[in-house]
């Protein structure tokens, strides 16, 4: 009787046991801070000129990647993704609060844009290109970390999703070497190439993993979901990224997870050359059927049209929105899902683009407008 029941206790210590550790499972501090969407100014805006890709990426300009638009260009999908950098004992910076942001235009003929974010304190700096891959919903971004003194240094993603146009009731999990977050009919997941050495899904301002890096510059506390809330995510590099190698990070989207997990893959798969050429390629056939300027007009002109032509979408041709933006963004309540910010068509706008389109030879996409 008594070697029963001490199997018993046994058995129910040891069930007690992994209840709590799967509650640890998931983060606390739900739902996580009041939803807010980013600043307004924008230094970049990105697309493929093919329609099989339904994605637009928006760059701020506090040097972080913000609003990705899916699958319609009214439908604003993230809030913010940049890194964290730290030495684990005596730092831990955000590139939006503690860097120097400056953009470059590689070739003036394609929408690529290159970020770089200078730590305001001398020890490094990030270089972060963005394009879209034209065969999926993806967008695609190459990291790259030279440190300038000091180190050894650990990088982050964090993430911040948003899906249709809402801060709040994302579900976020942490599977794999991925980091996914869905809703109701749309899903995103981050991933990245070599792959993601940890993962972590939380709430905004409790258990996201910033405040922790900040306090005590390591991260010790990772969650595999954050269900229904305003969800953020983190994800720690390679230690070959801290060396100087590239990293290539894959944002897929699609209607559920799985389909946002296999456009992510096969992204990174292709590898981000060749993507990146396929993109360049669309853009330079664009650029070539337009009417030609003065070269000492042409850069202006060049990025000025593609901006335009950015902002038609891709199931609606023809439907151009007056701006990817979402103005005072980070005063804006993003709790629901009825921000109309700038990213909607409104005739005035539309009536403005279209004669643009006119004037430099594109009647085609007047027309459809």
């Amino acid at each position: 009787m008594r070697i029963r029941r001490f199997g018993f206790a046994i058995s129910f210590l040891a069930f007690i046991a992994a209840s709590i550790a799967e509650a640890q499972q998931v983060a606390p501090g739900a739902p996580g801070d009041k939803p807010t969407w980013s600043n307004g100014n924008k230094v970049g805006v990105g697309t493929s000129t093919t329609a099989g890709s339904k994605v637009w990426f928006t760059l701020g300009q506090n040097g972080a990647l913000n609003e990705v638009y899916y699958p319609a260009i009214d439908s604003a999908n993230t809030n913010t993704l940049e890194l964290i950098i730290t030495d684990g004992k005596s730092f831990a910076e955000l590139e939006s609060q503690d860097t120097d942001h400056a953009v470059e235009v590689p070739d003036p003929a394609t929408l690529t844009f290159t970020q770089v974010n200078t730590s305001r304190s001398g020890r490094y700096q990030i270089r972060k290109t963005y394009i879209t891959d034209p065969a999926q919903n993806s967008v695609l971004v190459q990291l790259q970390l030279k440190v300038i003194r000091g180190g050894p240094l650990t990088a982050f993603v964090y993430f911040d999703p948003a899906l249709k146009n809402s801060g709040l009731h994302d579900n976020g999990s942490a599977q794999g070497q991925t980091l996914l977050d869905s809703k109701p009919g749309v899903a995103c997941a981050l991933a990245a190439s070599p792959a993601f050495v940890s993962l972590s899904s939380g709430y905004v301002g409790s258990s996201d993993g910033l405040a922790e890096l900040k306090k005590n510059y390591k991260l010790t506390q990772h969650y595999a979901s954050a269900p229904d809330g305003n969800v953020a995510q983190i994800a720690e590099l390679p230690p070959s990224f801290a060396q100087g190698k590239p990293v290539t990070l894959a944002l897929g989207f699609g209607a559920n997870s799985d389909e946002a997990q296999a456009a992510a893959q096969a992204s990174l798969k292709k590898g981000f050359a060749t993507a990146r050429k396929e993109y360049e390629q669309g853009w330079h056939q664009y650029i070539a059927t337009l009417k030609p300027v003065e070269p000492r007009y042409r850069r202006q002109y060049q990025i000025s049209a593609m901006v335009l032509k950015a902002h038609e979408d891709k199931t609606h041709p023809g439907a151009i929105a007056a701006s990817l933006t979402i103005p005072w963004g980070n005063d804006v309540d993003a709790s629901k899902e009825d921000v109309g910010g700038y990213h909607l068509v409104w005739a005035r706008d539309l009536y403005e683009v279209a004669t643009a389109f006119l004037a430099i030879g594109d009647r085609a996409a007047a027309e459809r407008s």
